[in-house]
């Protein structure tokens, strides 16, 4: 697969959990929920996930953009990076959608976006140092 057609994918993937998590958190917008009923939204099977969705949608774009400006072998080891963590912090997600510490229940979202920063950066300068055939 090609670098733009990796990008495309990643692009699409963001606005589409950009628009689930939009969408989940203001679902009376488009009338799944009459308005002001706080009970309906939480009944909607993804709705403690929404906020989530919107952190990790935004740092991947971010992340992408980046890396689109970036040579082929930091690409490729910041996609190699992304292939493996990302379903890593989507489970840790999953498991722990409502970790609290005075973060209204995204603690979660907010440490695997951290962490997904962090490691990202590193893989990137990893591939920035390595040649194409090391990565």
């Amino acid at each position: 697969m090609s670098q733009k057609n990796i990008l495309i994918s990643v692009f699409v993937l963001c606005v589409l959990f950009f628009i689930i998590g939009v969408v989940l958190i203001e679902p009376s917008r488009i009338g799944l929920c009459p308005e002001g009923n706080l009970a309906c939204k939480q009944s909607l099977p993804l709705y403690k996930y929404a906020q989530s969705l919107l952190i990790m949608s935004g740092v991947l774009f971010v992340a992408a953009l980046v890396a689109a400006s970036l040579p082929f072998g930091a690409f490729k080891a910041w996609g190699i990076f992304s292939l493996f963590y990302i379903p890593l912090a989507a489970m840790g997600i999953a498991a722990f959608p409502s970790l609290e510490i005075y973060a209204g229940g995204i603690l979660t979202a907010w440490i695997a976006a951290a962490i997904y920063v962090i490691g990202a950066a590193g893989a990137i300068i990893y591939g920035l140092g390595a040649g194409d055939d090391e990565i």
